[in-house]
């Protein structure tokens, strides 16, 4: 039986520090991260949220560990929808290792159950997610029409 899990690798022309910048704040994921906003202090055990343009929260959850540009992990719920929400939160990790003026980005989404519904709808949406990532950071624009994750 496979583990159901998201598991992506993407290679950047960036930097680390550049990479987890746009990874941790506002100003960036609001680019590529579906207009939505990151909040964090990114302390072990502080909240994280996605703030939709309108202010609602769309994802929540905590920080496990963080080392600034080099590896971030948090749990993951969305909360603006019940039946995603009765979810048990899953987890995201970030891995960025600097390969001779690249990056390589690893991220990891982990923790569904069986039959979760949240895990269809992050294997679509992570890999727009991620491109847009990539193209912000090597031309300076997002991708304009990344498509949203599929409605539950």
């Amino acid at each position: 039986m496979t583990n159901p899990d998201y598991q992506y690798e993407i290679w950047i022309r960036t930097t680390p520090q550049r990479l987890w910048q746009a990874i941790t704040t506002a100003e960036f994921t609001r680019q590529y991260f579906h207009g939505m906003a990151i909040e964090s202090d990114w302390t072990p055990g502080s909240p994280v949220l996605f703030r939709y343009p309108d202010g609602r929260v769309g994802v929540e959850g905590s920080i496990i560990e963080s080392e600034p540009h080099s590896r971030l992990a948090y749990t993951w719920r969305f909360v603006h929808e019940p039946a995603l929400a009765a979810e048990e939160p899953s987890r995201v990790d970030w891995a960025i290792e600097a390969k001779e003026g690249v990056c390589r980005l690893r991220v990891s989404h982990t923790g569904f159950a069986a039959g979760s519904r949240v895990l269809p709808m992050i294997s679509e949406g992570w890999s727009p997610i991620l491109c847009s990532l990539k193209t912000l950071l090597e031309t300076g624009n997002a991708l304009a029409d990344v498509p949203s994750a599929p409605a539950a």
